[in-house]
């Protein structure tokens, strides 16, 4: 099965170079078969055509558990926060450290709703190469000031090699 995802996005960049998708699968394929210089080549071109990639720091965590120390001139440049809903919450930082029984989710979200909030709430999903839903797991953090960025670690018991994307949104707050 990784034999034919290779071919298929060998395939994929011979039509486009610069597919940056591609270049991410190609480099997850990699990842999994142990070719690290192959899964560092293809992550690294992932970063360069896509530095504003929502799953950037991700891609990031590949390439230093690879041994990467040159990330792309392009994404060492990106410093925007991705907003998580229309109540202007933020997230950055967000990495995936491997447990025995599942992954670790780290990260940071900043307050930029104009409130005050008692509790808030959100909601990470994980997904795998193809979109697919690995598992929801919720975040909750208490006495949340605007303005404030507050550290946040979850565990999950979703396979840290299974997965590909991930997406937080705002949920509830008081």
């Amino acid at each position: 099965m990784l034999a034919e995802a290779e071919r298929c996005y060998r395939r994929a960049l011979s039509y486009d170079p610069d597919y940056a998708e591609a270049h991410k699968g190609l480099g997850l394929v990699a990842y999994k078969l142990g070719d690290r210089a192959l899964a560092t080549q293809e992550f690294k071109k992932y970063l360069s055509l896509r530095p504003e990639a929502e799953d950037y720091g991700q891609v990031e965590n590949y390439l230093i558990e690879l041994g990467a120390t040159r990330l792309p001139k392009r994404a060492r440049m990106v410093t925007k926060d991705v907003a998580v809903s229309p109540q202007a919450f933020s997230y950055r930082n967000v990495k995936f450290v491997p447990k025995r029984a599942g992954v670790q989710v780290i990260g940071e979200i900043t307050n930029r709703s104009g409130m005050d909030l008692r509790k808030a709430t959100f909601l990470l999903s994980l997904y795998d190469m193809r979109r697919r839903l690995l598992g929801v797991e919720e975040i909750t953090i208490n006495g949340f000031e605007d303005g404030q960025t507050r550290s946040f670690a979850i565990l999950s018991d979703a396979a840290f090699d299974e997965i590909a994307d991930h997406k937080i949104e705002y949920d509830s707050g008081s």
